[in-house]
């Protein structure tokens, strides 16, 4: 329960929520990462639609052990996959 009267002290709770927020959230993209590269082997083509920091962050971990193909979609309107392919 907060006191919304000290201003201060709420906006610093709250920043501090997120900073911790955002380091779970790193941590657990690193273990997914860590986790999901190995079951890409060597010589399979992996499609990918849109983008995602995870699936980047797994594709670039197996490419350090494992040769593979990535096949992106443009992912229009955002131009996801340029995204994807930049990374």
């Amino acid at each position: 329960k907060f006191d919304h009267s000290d201003y201060e002290a709420f906006k610093n709770v709250l920043v501090e929520r997120g900073e911790k927020f955002g380091d779970v959230a790193l941590k657990a993209r690193a273990q997914i990462a860590t986790q999901g590269s190995k079951f890409i082997e060597d010589g399979v083509t992996v499609f990918v639609h849109g983008f995602s920091r995870v699936v980047c962050e797994l594709l670039l971990k197996a490419a350090k052990k494992r040769h593979f193909t990535v096949i992106t979609t443009e992912g229009r309107p955002d131009d996801a996959g340029y995204a994807t392919c930049e990374r």
